[in-house]
């Protein structure tokens, strides 16, 4: 990741509270610092308190999850052409089993629209130091599997690069971490 210049719309599996700051932690200066994380709406922004600490401690942008998600693509947009990079869960919520579940094709509009690169991320571990529905981390091992880039080509369309994405992901959930090789990623 070293060489990697935004903007960049950045994409992990999604199954912890703890996969946000662990990605950032991992980016380079160059990316973190200029990154906008997509974060629920109905989740984080469900109260003016919570979604205000969300917006400063993590430089959050409300995401509509539902039919009415066309405002916040537009947003995504504007925040990528700006040369912005974007912090984005394309499963749209956290797996309760670790398994990668089917992705939604947001992350295919804004690549596809904006000509930005995709970063693909796995994270392996982190459903077992912090599982969905559990407040506080237990002891255990987390590694990130940074893949490479991807950008859409000629012979895409949305569902095309969305599955392109989506197998990205999926070979990186099948490699086997090498739990104390402290590969490059690893937190």
């Amino acid at each position: 990741m070293r060489g990697l210049r935004g903007p960049l719309i950045v994409v992990a599996n999604h199954v912890s509270h703890l996969d946000t700051p662990l990605i950032v932690r991992v980016l380079p200066p160059a990316i973190r610092s200029r990154l906008v994380v997509a974060a629920a709406k109905d989740y984080f922004y469900s109260g003016r308190l919570r979604g205000a600490l969300v917006s400063v401690s993590l430089a959050t942008v409300p995401f509509d999850r539902g039919e009415g998600s066309r405002g916040s693509l537009d947003e995504c947009e504007q925040l990528l052409r700006s040369g912005r990079s974007l912090l984005i869960f394309p499963e749209g919520t956290r797996s309760s089993t670790g398994q990668l579940g089917q992705l939604r094709t947001g992350v295919s509009v804004l690549a596809m629209q904006t000509g930005t690169p995709v970063l693909p991320l796995f994270i392996h571990g982190l459903t077992d130091v912090m599982p969905k529905g559990t407040a506080a981390p237990m002891p255990g091992g987390v590694v990130i599997d940074v893949g490479e880039t991807l950008l859409p080509n000629l012979e895409d369309d949305i569902a095309r690069f969305r599955d392109r994405v989506e197998s990205a992901l999926v070979q990186l959930g099948e490699r086997r971490p090498q739990w104390g090789a402290r590969p490059t990623g690893e937190v």
